[in-house]
């Protein structure tokens, strides 16, 4: 969501290894994985289709549904990647 200025960012990497060394744990792998490929607009499509059926089975506002197919044409149209990956691995 962050690459097409929708929504904040999560914890940084660095938040999640200092809470697993924290925890009494070493560090053996500690790895990085930038996305830079969109996601494929039908992909993105088919995952609203999904969110809009559960929330309507939940009642939620049209409002909301509204929103979210707003959020939809800025990801398409802004050409949303994927979220960044972390592998932090450790041992005791």
């Amino acid at each position: 969501m962050h690459s097409v200025g929708k929504f904040e960012d999560y914890k940084p990497a660095s938040y999640w290894r200092k809470m697993i060394e924290s925890c009494g744990f070493k560090v053996i792998i500690y790895k990085e994985i930038k996305q830079r490929a969109r996601i494929p607009s039908r992909v993105l499509r088919e995952m609203v289709k999904n969110i809009v059926k559960t929330w309507k089975a939940l009642s939620v506002s049209d409002e909301y549904i509204r929103r979210l197919y707003e959020l939809l044409e800025s990801a398409e149209t802004l050409e949303m990647r994927w979220s960044d990956l972390i592998m932090i691995v450790g041992e005791r």
